[in-house]
């Protein structure tokens, strides 16, 4: 029937939607302008504003894909089409150089140390005992050259793993590093798009803080998301085991999945303490020595008695406490309410903790679900808050299919923060307050976490 006719008849002619919409060009548009952006400001301290703004750009086009999937039945992004635009993001991050934060640099030191026989605990890196690799590597890069390692042992292994570039070519170790841990985010990337519906895919696969700080700046926090995503895909098939394993791997890449422990043991048993117990001693079985507990101790109490950044929750308690206790001769004079503060937020997520773990456990939360609000008080206590701490929240909500729009925000405003290594503590402080001003009223609209419209994977209680 030709379109006269179809019109003398009163009907309609049917609209045939391109495989790339407009709303989806737009959409593509805006990621490409905001990871371009990104990888300029990478290039060059006079240039790090571009980084937030490119950041700013490249959520606004990730959430108009967000939007085109959710308002369609039948959308044409498909799982295929997302995994695809997200794997070559994660190409064009990993020719960005590492030079938003240092902490590869000190990744590297530990693995090579790892590789030449010895103990990363063991020396710090400033130590004249190790005047050799020194002159290999340079220390004035490091981080903290004066403290031990913080990291633990599933890190140590994928940074010895990563260092082998730098036996093979000076100068390739970075790039090894950035390619070991970018593959595990990868990983679980591909185990994602099996659990997640389109939309949750899309928040996470496409977010510039996951393909940034993951492929573009090689942080630790890109392998914890992978695990954590295994672990999450485990349960789904009834493999108890695998994901205690992955769960234990994450741990001891960064310390805070160990509060999660507790939730999973809850779903898969009990009985399975032992895989965690097991997985522990073989990542740590390589640097066991007496004095490792001591030297992480006090890199430990470094961390979490000195370092404090960008953590808008500690920053507003220590404002109102100074202002309240500084007559009061309980701050000892100083007039620094930092450590009272630092100990009461530690406190409070204690006292949280068992009360959630006895609701989640009597209403048969989901492991997603739980996970996701427990590791979401962690960063509301802490001190200290990067951008890349927010890699395994964002698994972790991509799983339970959660879009808490304030995390999302976060994520993207705490870029930021960048901008007070080269541009001073007005934007530093003022980026404080945008990040944190936003999550707060996005927490606070009452539909922050709220559910997509597909359906949640659901990983209820087995035992």
């Amino acid at each position: 029937m030709t379109r006269d006719a179809l019109a003398s008849s009163g009907d309609t002619p049917p609209v045939l939607e391109t495989p790339w919409s407009r709303s989806l060009r737009l959409a593509l548009s805006a990621i490409a302008v905001g990871l371009a952006a990104c990888f300029v400001g990478s290039l060059h301290d006079s240039l790090r504003p571009l980084v937030p703004i490119g950041w700013a750009v490249w959520a606004l086009g990730g959430f108009l894909a967000y939007r085109q999937v959710e308002e369609k039945e039948q959308s044409t992004l498909t799982i295929k089409r997302i995994l695809l635009i997200a794997i070559f993001l994660r190409a064009v991050a990993f020719a960005m150089p590492p030079t938003l934060s240092d902490d590869v640099h000190r990744y590297l030191w530990d693995g090579w140390i790892t590789l030449q026989g010895g103990n990363p605990f063991e020396h710090l890196p400033s130590d004249p005992a190790l005047s050799s690799i020194q002159k290999t590597l340079d220390l004035t890069a490091l981080n903290s050259p004066d403290y031990f390692s913080v990291y633990p042992a599933t890190s140590q292994l994928l940074f010895a793993l990563g260092a082998l570039g730098e036996k093979l070519q000076t100068g390739l170790g970075i790039w090894t590093l950035k390619l070991v841990l970018g593959l595990i985010e990868l990983g679980g990337l591909l185990l994602l798009a099996r659990l997640a519906r389109p939309g949750a895919l899309v928040l996470y696969a496409w977010h510039p803080a996951v393909v940034v700080e993951s492929w573009g700046q090689a942080h630790s926090e890109a392998a914890a998301a992978g695990l954590l995503i295994l672990c999450c895909f485990a349960l789904t098939r009834s493999r108890s085991w695998l994901a205690v394993a992955a769960l234990s791997l994450a741990v001891w890449v960064k310390l805070h999945p160990l509060l999660l422990l507790p939730w999973l043991l809850a779903v898969v048993g009990w009985r399975w303490w032992w895989v965690a117990a097991a997985t522990s001693v073989f990542v740590w079985l390589p640097f066991l020595a007496p004095f490792v507990p001591a030297n992480l101790k006090s890199s430990m109490d470094l961390y979490t008695g000195a370092f404090e950044f960008n953590a808008g929750i500690y920053e507003f308690f220590v404002l109102v406490g100074d202002m309240l206790l500084r007559g009061s001769g309980l701050l000892g004079g100083s007039g620094d309410s930092s450590k009272i503060v630092a100990l009461l937020l530690q406190c409070i997520l204690l006292g949280i903790l068992p009360v959630l773990y006895a609701k989640g456990c009597f209403q048969r939360w989901s492991f997603p679900r739980a996970a996701a609000l427990t590791y979401g008080l962690v960063l509301m206590t802490t001190a200290t808050i990067h951008p890349w701490y927010s890699l395994p929240l964002l698994a972790l909500l991509a799983v339970a299919g959660r879009t808490a729009w304030h995390w999302q925000y976060l994520a993207v405003a705490l870029s930021v923060s960048y901008l007070s290594y080269t541009h001073g503590q007005a934007c530093y402080h003022a980026g404080m307050v945008l990040a944190w001003g936003g999550w707060f009223i996005l927490l606070v609209s009452g539909n922050s976490f709220r559910k997509g419209k597909r359906k949640d994977v659901c990983i209820q209680h087995t035992s």
